[in-house]
């Protein structure tokens, strides 16, 4: 049954050129999403200064009135104002950098999907309940006569599986009209 299981987790390493091509896949989705975020982050600023000049307004309408009443209303909006501004400022601190580098995050995350049967070899018993969660979201099944079950894999190895599936029954070159000869 072990040796059953280990053939099975074998199978689910990927080939060098497949994980060539995921961190390709990956460094762009990586580099469009800080795309994503730059662009936030100035959008987050451009709204803080709007509502810096709002609360610039609202100081001097605060020293220009004798009334309490609307005194005590802007005061009110200056507090909603800067609470907004806070709020803002953390988002585009958030935004700007993120806490991992793609190197830290890709290293980590190809040293187990490169070999997940290499990590079950040598890793302590945690590492291997580790392992077992993270390929296997749901429960392995076995049967005596037939060994291990399609199980439920995780979507980073059911990705780089149909990755490395040829494509089957897909419309070629000429497309699906047959040729037709020039006039």
């Amino acid at each position: 049954m072990e040796s059953e299981f280990e053939a099975f987790l074998k199978r689910l390493q990927p080939s060098a050129a497949l994980l060539k091509m995921a961190r390709a896949m990956l460094s762009d989705l990586w580099q469009s999403q800080a795309d994503v975020n730059q662009k936030l982050v100035r959008d987050y600023r451009a709204e803080v200064a709007q509502i810096e000049r709002k609360i610039g307004q609202l100081v001097e309408r605060i020293m220009e009135t004798d009334s309490p009443a609307l005194i005590s209303a802007y005061e009110g909006k200056l507090k909603s104002f800067e609470t907004q501004k806070v709020k803002l400022q953390e988002d585009a601190q958030k935004k700007a950098k993120p806490r991992k580098t793609f190197e830290e995050v890709y290293r980590t995350a190809c040293s187990f999907l490169s070999s997940p049967w290499n990590i079950w070899k040598k890793g302590d018993f945690e590492e291997r309940r580790m392992l077992l969660r993270l390929c296997f979201p749901g429960k392995i099944h076995y049967a005596r006569e037939g060994g291990y079950r399609t199980a439920g894999i995780a979507a980073p190895f059911r990705l780089l599986e149909t990755l490395r599936l040829p494509k089957n029954g897909l419309v070629g070159p000429e497309g699906l009209e047959p040729p037709t000869r020039p006039l």
